[in-house]
């Protein structure tokens, strides 16, 4: 009994690490950006204050949910918003995801032209 527990939870911490270090979906209608802080309740993005939606979700570079204390400061995010303008995700993203997210969004200026 005990070594079959122990086997299952190893498939799923296995499993969970899997998808924590899969390759990210961003939505297609965020936006790039640098978020300069963040506390509860309120926080910068390219120096510009803007109103957190009331469920808030920051997601770090593992994919994992990253409470507001843990959050770094200056760093580049891609984020979608609610119809009312309140940011609703912000996703932090590594070096590579943001060359990825430039590279996506220059594409789709380049077609809209």
């Amino acid at each position: 009994m005990k070594k079959s527990f122990a086997v299952v939870l190893a498939v799923l911490t296995l499993f969970a690490s899997a998808l924590a270090l899969a390759d990210r979906n961003f939505p297609a209608n965020g936006q790039l950006g640098v978020l300069n802080s963040y506390r509860v309740g309120a926080l910068s993005i390219d120096d510009t204050d803007r109103n957190p939606a009331a469920a808030i979700r920051v997601y770090g570079t593992n994919n994992l949910i990253v409470p507001a204390q843990q959050v770094p400061k200056d760093v580049d995010i891609w984020y979608t918003t609610e119809a009312n303008g309140n940011v609703w995700k912000i996703w932090l993203l590594t070096p590579t995801e943001l060359k990825q997210q430039e590279a996506v969004i220059k594409q789709q200026k380049n077609s809209q032209q």
